[in-house]
């Protein structure tokens, strides 16, 4: 197999297994689970909340008492907290921004995994599929996009709020490394091919005058009347030897 094969292999690999803990994100409370979170506020100040720090998940908000654990749990303070909570009011007046952004972030993160198991499976046989990087580059796009926006919204409201770097780090290493399977797949299959679809390899060169310098010469044919046997001398005339020149001597 190719190294330009292998390559986008290794890292298809590798993007499958980062996507998977993008998307087991919050499932658990495990000492591994628990250090991956998309943000992170201080709620001490809000009313009516049990615990003076919150981390959003795909899944839950940490230190939730409730044993429920839906997927794409949304990002949404006036959900999660209520509007007597004293959340600021981005929250309110923007709540299905918040909502459905947090929520499609997590869907297109599981159809990003999807893409790239198939882009696996199916990368040695040179099928390219573009789709899990896009996707993939989408979902992290969205995932940062309303974190970074709900992080503004509670610090310029006087709550800390911090982003979660690790969580973040594998979503962007996911995407590099589907970005490299995808531009050495591309080189594997432009390598495997020549101009116009036909399999690369050296062209053969033939020089113009080697039929010129050749020691055998096409010769003449001369056909012969029906009915009469052709020699074996007849056979051989129809390539001569090309004899050497004094000066070639």
């Amino acid at each position: 197999m190719r190294a330009f094969t292998i390559v986008p292999i290794f890292f298809l690999l590798g993007s499958s297994l980062l996507l998977i803990l993008t998307v087991i994100n919050g499932s658990g409370t495990s000492n591994i689970l628990g250090r991956f979170w998309w943000s992170q506020t201080d709620t001490s100040g809000l009313t009516g909340v049990p615990f003076s720090s919150t981390r959003w998940t795909f899944y839950r908000i940490c230190e939730n008492v409730n044993n429920q654990i839906p997927a794409a749990f949304p990002y949404s303070p006036l959900d999660n907290f209520g509007e007597d909570s004293g959340i600021p009011q981005e929250f309110i007046d923007h709540r299905d921004t918040y909502y459905y952004s947090s929520r499609i972030g997590w869907a297109f993160s599981l159809i990003a995994l999807f893409f790239t198991v198939v882009a696996t499976v199916f990368t040695p046989l040179n099928f390219c599929f573009r789709f899990g990087g896009i996707v993939a580059i989408v979902a992290t796009v969205i995932a940062l996009i309303f974190d970074i926006t709900g992080a503004t919204a509670w610090n310029r409201a006087g709550f800390p709020t911090a982003l979660g770097a690790a969580a973040f780090a594998i979503l962007w290493t996911s995407v590099f490394t589907l970005a490299v399977s995808l531009v050495s797949l591309i080189i594997s299959i432009g390598r495997s091919k020549g101009p116009g679809g036909a399999a690369a390899g050296p062209a053969a060169y033939y020089p113009k005058d080697a039929n010129e310098n050749s020691s055998f010469q096409r010769g003449t044919y001369s056909p012969h009347p029906d009915g009469e046997p052709v020699s074996d001398t007849s056979k051989f005339r129809f390539f001569r030897v090309k004899r050497a020149k004094p000066e070639d001597a």
